[in-house]
């Protein structure tokens, strides 16, 4: 995962901006960690919502612009892709914010 667009996240996530929800990216309850960045893609003009909305992983365009190399957060090496971690481990943001900043280059 490229370095910049890891702060952009960690810093999204930490930020107590966003609502945390599960099972997909973004919904009207909420973002799941891999919606929240979509939301910052969608800022920077690389996606639109309807690219992402009612989906549970990432599109190719947020993938290439990210660096991401598995749509649903898959970390080499590791046995839980993020999307778990949010959806089923119940990680707050904030944890997961956490293992980005840690694990990035493993993305």
């Amino acid at each position: 995962m490229k370095y910049n667009v890891m702060k952009k996240w960690v810093k999204a996530l930490r930020s107590g901006e966003y609502k945390q929800t599960r099972g997909t990216l973004v919904d009207r309850d909420g973002f799941c960690c891999l919606g929240v960045l979509c939301d910052i893609a969608n800022k920077e003009n690389v996606v639109e919502l309807h690219d992402y909305q009612d989906r549970g992983n990432l599109p190719c365009k947020v993938m290439k612009w990210s660096g991401i190399e598995d749509s649903y957060g898959e970390r080499k090496g590791r046995r839980k892709a993020l999307a778990i971690l949010n959806d089923f481990n119940r990680y707050s943001f904030k944890k997961i914010a956490n293992v980005i900043e840690k694990e990035y280059k493993d993305l």
